[in-house]
């Protein structure tokens, strides 16, 4: 009988150290579980959205001398742009205001100049008709800044642009030749058509990158709740594995106190 007690009593050990090995074993992979799961699934809740890249503004592009001048050039073989003739009767006179005076004045004396270099004969050059000229530029300039898209900007960027045009000895030497004619008027419909081109092209620039920025916010944002549900997920599962792990560990305490007990009361 005590033969068998002591053989049924060496079994329930060796069944007890398994149940321990494996209890600790279970232990060990829980804690790692809670610790690994806890710090990942933290970051992963608690990180803030990546922000995409903010919306670029549109490269800067200026109206070029240089086209104009390989456009009205006969040699280039191109053909000159549409031209819109400044007319008197396309203004009032009468109606007169200080807004794009000083541009206008400026763009009227680069023209004689121009028409004095390159020995165009100026009529009527005393200061009534040439405040009358400059009026007729400035009602003309002050209707094209006027159009959507342009602005002060546009009048001041026309202003330099046929100066520097006329100011260019390429071009007079193609007028001197008379290789070209109307430089005036074909320089300030160049400019137009670039001017209004470059900001169309800045618009259409802009929308797409507002719409791409939109977009990226978008995707930045979903994959950030998900990012959020998975650090959830994570979270869940370190906690379960710290309960587990403190289960187990209360397990074996009380086990081991009821060993000791079980021993005392055998001696």
């Amino acid at each position: 009988m005590s033969k068998n007690v002591s053989r049924t009593e060496w079994y329930e050990n060796q069944l007890l150290r398994i149940v321990r090995i494996v209890l600790l074993f279970t232990m060990t992979l829980a804690i790692i579980i809670a610790v690994v799961g806890g710090v990942y699934g933290g970051y992963k809740y608690f990180s803030p959205a990546q922000d995409p890249i903010p919306a670029k503004s549109a490269p800067p592009e200026a109206v070029s001398v240089q086209q104009f001048l390989d456009e009205i050039d006969p040699d280039k073989k191109k053909v000159a742009p549409k031209t819109e003739g400044v007319r008197e009767e396309e203004v009032k006179p009468t109606i007169t205001t200080l807004k794009y005076l000083e541009e206008t004045t400026r763009l009227y004396r680069c023209s004689f100049e121009f028409g004095r270099v390159v020995g165009v004969t100026m009529d009527e050059v005393d200061s009534a008709a040439a405040s009358k000229q400059i009026e007729i530029l400035r009602s003309f300039v002050e209707r094209s800044a006027n159009i959507e898209s342009r602005g002060d900007g546009y009048a001041k960027n026309l202003v330099d642009f046929v100066c520097t045009a006329l100011s260019n000895q390429r071009l007079i030497e193609m007028r001197k030749s008379n290789k070209v004619q109307n430089v005036f008027v074909a320089a300030i419909s160049f400019h137009q058509q670039a001017w209004d081109r470059i900001k169309m092209a800045e618009s259409q620039f802009k929308r797409e990158e507002a719409a791409r920025y939109a977009k990226e916010k978008t995707e930045s944002e979903t994959v950030k709740m998900m990012e959020k549900a998975e650090g959830l997920l994570l979270l869940a599962a370190a906690g379960i594995a710290f309960v587990i792990f403190m289960c187990i560990a209360v397990y074996l305490i009380f086990s081991k106190i009821e060993r000791n007990l079980r021993t005392q009361i055998l001696k």
